[in-house]
């Protein structure tokens, strides 16, 4: 019997390294890998405080969901990169259900001081891959994001080592 493909959510604050992970474990897996925040610098730049983020949000899920059921259908794992708070998290646990992947979560953990680090560093290389953050826009999102809640199963990746 054929073993129904896996979703993995990584998961966790802004800077964690969640991306990095992200990438590696799908090249060891394999498996399909899909970034919320990369898709949505792809579609409309670095810079989309401009824009209604809440409906480029909405688009960029109506694409990863698609993507996600085709992947299901020819049984390719997916490893699925962002969505910071637990409500977000519980709807992709919900979604892949609904489509029939297992779901593991994986969460990034490392201290601000060092995420910030990194954000303040990547900024000074930005590509398409990631968002221009100000030191005050890294503060307003770490209020935003949640921490993990003890109640949901995740396992913990430790990425604490300075830049």
């Amino acid at each position: 019997m054929n073993r129904s493909p896996t979703l993995t959510l990584i998961t966790g604050h802004t800077g964690a390294g969640k991306s990095t992970i992200a990438k590696k474990m799908a090249a060891n897996l394999p498996a399909f890998y899909l970034s919320h925040d990369e898709l949505l610098v792809k579609a409309y730049g670095n810079n989309i405080e401009t824009l209604d983020f809440a409906d480029c949000c909405k688009r960029m899920d109506t694409l990863i969901w698609t993507q996600a059921k085709q992947l299901h259908s020819l049984g390719i794992d997916l490893v699925l990169e962002g969505f910071g708070t637990k409500p977000m998290r519980d709807g992709v646990r919900k979604e892949a259900a609904r489509i029939g992947y297992q779901f593991k979560l994986v969460w990034v953990e490392c201290p601000a001081e060092i995420r910030l680090k990194r954000v303040l560093q990547r900024n000074q290389n930005l590509n398409d891959e990631g968002y221009l953050f100000t030191e005050e826009e890294f503060w307003r999102i770490e209020q935003m994001n949640e921490d993990l809640d003890p109640a949901e199963i995740a396992e913990i990746v430790d990425n604490s080592t300075p830049i």
